[in-house]
């Protein structure tokens, strides 16, 4: 699914990703131990026709869209946030996000885009319910979720294996607001 429409923040853009607008280096963060360690994708190789095969994917895909996060001062792509098993009678989705460039870790980049897809999904796909999921070690992404609003639903006892030793696996939820 694509979205038709940008979002833009103070310091971002936030659009479709798509063949044209994709920064060449994305293989080379999901191949970086730094970046794709928490990310299930690190299990496999990856290379710019696996990153295309994938884009092509989420392009043709009914229930979830790949958004490119942009730093808008240079128009790079650095990250993504995709929205991902929407499911419009329960009026619910779950939001996954990575920066992919560490030059732009730890400014707040990930909390900016987690609100803007948030109110996104709130007002223009008629979302009451956002998911994510975490490993509990991931404190980068936990605290980005929280900064953004949202909240601890739960944690589930050792459901991912981590560096040989199981750990939790932490859902967070936000609720769009009743008026």
């Amino acid at each position: 699914m694509i979205l038709n429409h940008e979002i833009v923040t103070q310091n971002l853009v936030i659009k479709s990703l798509n063949l044209k607008n994709f920064n060449k280096s994305y293989s080379s963060w999901l191949n970086d131990k730094d970046v794709n360690q928490y990310l299930e994708s690190r299990f496999e190789k990856h290379s710019t026709q696996s990153v295309k095969e994938f884009i092509t994917r989420c392009y043709k895909a009914k229930n979830s869209v790949l958004l490119g996060i942009f730093y808008k001062k240079n128009n790079l792509h650095i990250g993504n946030i995709k929205i991902d098993n929407i499911n419009k009678f329960h009026d619910k989705a779950e939001i996954g996000i990575m920066i992919g460039d560490k030059k732009y870790w730890n400014k707040n980049i990930a909390t900016e885009a987690i609100i803007a897809v948030t109110k996104m999904c709130f007002n223009h796909l008629r979302i009451s319910a956002l998911f994510a999921g975490c490993y509990d070690c991931n404190k980068g992404s936990y605290k980005a979720f929280i900064k953004a609003g949202w909240k601890k639903n739960c944690a589930i006892k050792n459901y991912w294996k981590y560096k040989n030793k199981l750990i939790n696996q932490i859902i967070l939820s936000v609720h769009k607001k009743k008026n």
